[in-house]
């Protein structure tokens, strides 16, 4: 049986009945899979801009599978150009941080985005 990780990516967006948007990112991911799903986020977003809500996004690395550099690629592109007023990333590994860390710096989005190792913490720092 194949690790859940190297499954084809069945990502996954929502938006809470606490206004919070989540994605999902689960198995092996490609970047028409990361487009589609920001594209996705991106009509959520538009709704909680047409009633005035803050713009927070939770997203899920705990089911993460395997990427390459233009997943990296479309991930910075989306950190950069999207729009959000927090965003918390939860459920992932040390490398991941590592990455993310780059990637949030490039993005000159220090102040919008953080890491949680539980979605507790995350919501927590989303709703102050």
């Amino acid at each position: 049986m194949s690790d859940a990780k190297d499954r084809p990516g069945k990502n996954e967006v929502t938006l809470g009945r606490d206004g919070i948007i989540r994605m999902y990112y689960r198995g092996r991911q490609t970047a028409e899979g990361i487009r589609a799903l920001s594209e996705e986020g991106d009509t959520l977003v538009e709704q909680l801009q047409e009633k005035g809500s803050p713009i927070l996004i939770m997203v899920d690395l705990g089911d993460l599978g395997a990427f390459g550099e233009s997943e990296l690629a479309a991930w910075r592109r989306l950190m950069a150009t999207r729009t959000y007023d927090r965003m918390a990333i939860i459920r992932l590994n040390p490398a991941l941080r590592v990455v993310l860390h780059f990637m949030v710096k490039m993005a000159n989005r220090q102040d919008r985005v953080e890491a949680f190792e539980d979605e507790a913490s995350a919501l927590k720092w989303l709703n102050e």
